[in-house]
C-alpha cells in the first residue's frame, strides 16, 4: 500500500495511460509497425467476464489479429490466473492457456509491483517493447508505467461481478483522470 500512495503522492504521471480505448479499437499492426515487439493483457473484465474462464465472445477477433501479428509475443499477466491467487501448480493459468492459446504468466505477486521479470524473461524483451493492456488504472497503467511500457485502458467488459469494492474503486480511478487530465499531466514517455 506504502508503494501504491507514493506513486499517487509522488509520480501521479504513472497513472495515466498512454491510450484510453476500446480493446477492439486498438491497432495491432500499427503497435508492432511502431516498434512494439510484444503484448501483455490483463485478463479479468479485458478477456474474460470477472474470474470466467473463457474468453468474452466481443473480443475475440481482436484478439485473434493481435496474436496473428505478434505470434508467440503475446500473454496475460493477471491477478487472478497465474498470480498468487492462483497456487502452484496454477492449474487455472492452464486451463486459461488452453481457452485462449495465450501464455500466461506465473508469478507469486500481485500488479502492479510485482510480474515484470516474469514477463519480461517469458517475451524476451524489454519494457520499452512492450504494450500492457487492461481495464484498471490502479493496477494494469501503474503497473505498465512503472516498467517503461505503453498503456492501453480499455473499457471494462462489464460492470458486474467484481466485488463490492471494485466500482469505488473505478469511480476513484476516473475522478483522478478527469484531475489529472484538467491538470494536463501526461503519461510517462
Amino acid at each position: 500500500m506504502a508503494k501504491f500512495l507514493k506513486a499517487i503522492l509522488f509520480e501521479p504521471s504513472l497513472l495515466m495511460p498512454h491510450v484510453s480505448t476500446d480493446l477492439n479499437a486498438i491497432d495491432f499492426n500499427a503497435l508492432k509497425r511502431a516498434g512494439v515487439r510484444a503484448v501483455v493483457f490483463d485478463k479479468d473484465n479485458t478477456l474474460t467476464f470477472p474470474d470466467a474462464p473463457t474468453l468474452d465472445d466481443s473480443i475475440k477477433a481482436s484478439l485473434e489479429t493481435c496474436k496473428s501479428v505478434f505470434g508467440d509475443k503475446v500473454a496475460v499477466l493477471s491477478n487472478s490466473v497465474g498470480s498468487r491467487r492462483d497456487p502452484k501448480p496454477h492449474l487455472q493459468a492452464d486451463a486459461f492457456e488452453q481457452e485462449s492459446g495465450i501464455s500466461v504468466i506465473r508469478y507469486s505477486g500481485q500488479k502492479p509491483f510485482d510480474g515484470f521479470d516474469e514477463a519480461a524473461a517469458l517475451l524476451g524483451c524489454k519494457g520499452s517493447e512492450m504494450a500492457i493492456v487492461g481495464d484498471r488504472v490502479m493496477t494494469d497503467v501503474l503497473f505498465g508505467n512503472r516498467n517503461g511500457m505503453l498503456t492501453f485502458l480499455v473499457r471494462p467488459i462489464t460492470d458486474q461481478g467484481e466485488g463490492p469494492f471494485v466500482p469505488k474503486l473505478r469511480a476513484a480511478e476516473n475522478f483522478f483522470l478527469h484531475r489529472m487530465a484538467w491538470l494536463n499531466r501526461a503519461p510517462p514517455p
